[in-house]
């Protein structure tokens, strides 16, 4: 093309004002048309006939006033800018050398300060186009680790600065991101801890980490899948997270904190942030677990109250989703500190629990208060989206859904958040799940009682196909440890809701997936105290279906399977105290039921010569039950 020609020649000479002239011709032919744009051999060609030595010279130029005006030398940097910007969109990543992209970068940083902050936006767009290169990626986030530099101080301010950095971060993944904590770590060295903090980079760090773990999923053809916590990326966040919670960070970058956490904890479970390795172990006062969850249960007790008001809100999403992050990772140290105490910790691989016995008392307290007030949202939420206002007429009231839980006979005034429906909140699925944890573990008869109040919501929620069933089980394992919740969960049909769950999932078992084993055992845990309380005095024939569906699963049980012999003798348990409060005529009406069983339980007992004391006295636990239910 005649016009490229003329470009390329007018782009070649030594004139700096010919060369600028090649430039302007250039990008608006570029502008107009559509066929060049497209054309990586054309876009290709184009570049290497610009001189990027030049074209970094030009970005990085100051001020002369003999020779040209300010004017005039802003005009030329934001030429050097647009055509930057226009080729980084457009070039295939092949057509720049790598000391390009870098050099590019460089330039751009410099032309930051010769531009008036207005103007920025340009330059921006363009580093941004940049962060496709690695080269440019690295050099970007090499110069956020400390110091002063210009583009440092706007990434704290600018929109556009952030997002130059996100897209930096995207692109180089995880490696880029040791090469940076590197430099923060250098910075926060030869500078004081309050200085470090004062230059606010590791909070923005943080909110950045955030973001991209957000788009983790979108990014499958980059290196942000996460291993486990040995990996330098998740050693170092963590660190950072630690270094910046003992500061006493703002509430903002403590939710990023916590939004971070429960996104690893997501990716793997086995990262655990809360506490030191033995070998690693610094007697402090008030170490980072503690001082972190109390910042957590500050957060969660200051944010419920106020709840149930802004439930129908714009801002109850974003309120929920923090809410049930800080959820989570309460719920993981919960469990990570039970592991942690039941844990051998002889190895030097192992964590120690930093927590002096004195904090320890102080965090039960704290948490137990957050999880009375859970609770209490709990109720207010069931009884503002389901079970209505009492005292309204029906008439008043608001027809359910189709295939809704309200179309189950409930009549309601419609009081929800259009986004998040009672089932579908996060605050709910989250906090049920710490709910339970606690409930389960603490031998708290104060909370238990005041969780009985929620049996008909877990009841309810529990027949939902998509409920979150496993962490309903765990609440009310801890509920039907006191008489009280034993009652409400009789009262409210929960025990023959699930019975005729646990037979149903022992009839589907073949087609079901192992990760549907806990679920069988955490059924038997809530079931078996049931059946062996006061409460029950007889047994009821509907439960005793369960000896069909357990011979017809323990035809398969073979004792390799560890796990199938665990299900299997929780199961043989549950029957067992089935049997022993079952009517005679009923006994005797599933006589040979009950022999089939001891004949599978036989075969166990046969092949048991490979496993553990514990499971050989278990099968023989089951095995006398089956008999004595024969014999009395």
């Amino acid at each position: 093309m005649a016009a490229l020609d003329q470009i390329f020649s007018l782009l070649k000479t030594k004139n700096d004002t010919s060369k600028f002239v090649g430039l302007s011709l250039l990008k608006s032919l570029l502008d107009s048309q559509d066929s060049l744009r497209n054309d990586p051999g054309v876009l290709t060609q184009c570049w290497k006939a610009i001189s990027t030595r030049w074209l970094h010279r030009v970005l990085i130029m100051k001020t002369n006033r003999e020779k040209r005006t300010d004017n005039e030398e802003r005009s030329m940097r934001q030429i050097a800018v647009g055509v930057v910007e226009a080729f980084a969109s457009l070039l295939p990543l092949e057509a720049m050398d790598e000391p390009e992209p870098r050099d590019l970068i460089l330039g751009l940083t410099t032309t930051l300060r010769y531009t008036p902050s207005a103007m920025w936006a340009s330059i921006f767009h363009a580093m941004n186009s940049l962060t496709r290169w690695e080269a440019a990626a690295k050099t970007i986030l090499g110069m956020l680790g400390g110091g002063c530099n210009t583009f440092l101080s706007a990434w704290h301010n600018d929109q556009l600065a952030d997002k130059v950095v996100r897209s930096a971060f995207i692109t180089t993944g995880k490696a880029a991101w040791s090469e940076w904590y590197g430099t923060m770590s250098l910075f926060a060295k030869s500078n004081s801890s309050q200085a470090f903090m004062r230059s606010q980079i590791p909070f923005k760090a943080l909110q950045i980490i955030d973001e991209v773990l957000d788009d983790v999923h979108a990014y499958s053809d980059t290196d942000w899948s996460i291993a486990p916590q040995k990996e330098p990326f998740v050693e170092d966040t963590i660190h950072l997270i630690r270094k910046t919670i003992e500061e006493r960070p703002n509430r903002k970058t403590l939710n990023s904190a916590t939004r971070i956490l429960q996104k690893l904890f997501y990716l793997s479970a086995e990262i655990e942030p809360f506490f030191p390795r033995s070998s690693e172990v610094q007697r402090i006062d008030r170490p980072f677990s503690y001082t972190y969850i109390i910042l957590l249960i500050v957060d969660i007790k200051a944010t419920i109250p106020g709840l149930m008001e802004s439930l129908a809100s714009e801002s109850y999403p974003q309120t929920a989703l923090q809410l049930a992050a800080n959820y989570d990772v309460l719920g993981k140290f919960i469990f990570s500190l039970l592991q942690t105490m039941e844990r051998d910790n002889e190895t030097s691989q192992s964590v120690f629990i930093d927590i002096s016995p004195d904090l320890l008392l102080k965090l039960r307290k704290e948490i137990a208060e957050t999880m009375s007030l859970t609770i209490e949202f709990f109720r207010d939420r069931w009884d503002a989206s389901v079970a209505g206002t009492a005292g309204l007429h029906s008439s008043a009231r608001a027809a359910p859904t189709q295939g809704s839980i309200l179309s189950q006979g409930h009549l309601s005034l419609t009081w929800d958040n259009p986004i998040f429906l009672l089932t579908e909140d996060p605050i709910i699925i989250a906090g049920l799940r710490t709910l339970g944890i606690w409930l389960r573990e603490d031998d708290n008869d104060q909370l238990r009682k005041e969780a009985t109040g929620l049996v008909d919501i877990l009841v309810a929620l529990y027949e939902i196909e998509q409920g979150p069933k496993e962490a309903i089980l765990v609440a009310c394992e801890g509920i039907v440890a006191t008489d009280d919740g034993v009652q409400q969960f009789l009262e409210l049909d929960g025990a023959n809701i699930l019975f005729a769950d646990l037979i149903a999932v022992l009839n589907g078992i073949k087609t079901r997936t192992q990760s549907d084993s806990p679920s069988v055992l955490s059924m038997v845990r809530v079931l078996l105290p049931v059946v062996e309380s006061v409460q029950v005095s007889q047994s009821i024939e509907s439960w005793l279906y369960l000896l069909r569906a357990l011979i017809s699963y323990g035809d398969d049980v073979e004792v390799q399977s560890h796990d199938t012999v665990t299900i299997f003798l929780a199961l043989g348990q549950l029957i067992g105290a089935l049997l022993a409060k079952a009517p005679s005529r009923l006994v005797t009406r599933y006589n040979s039921e009950v022999l089939k069983l001891i004949v599978v339980v036989s075969r166990l007992q046969q092949q048991a010569n490979g496993l553990d004391a514990d499971t050989q006295a278990g099968i023989s636990e089951v095995l006398d039950g089956l008999r004595e239910a024969l014999d009395a």
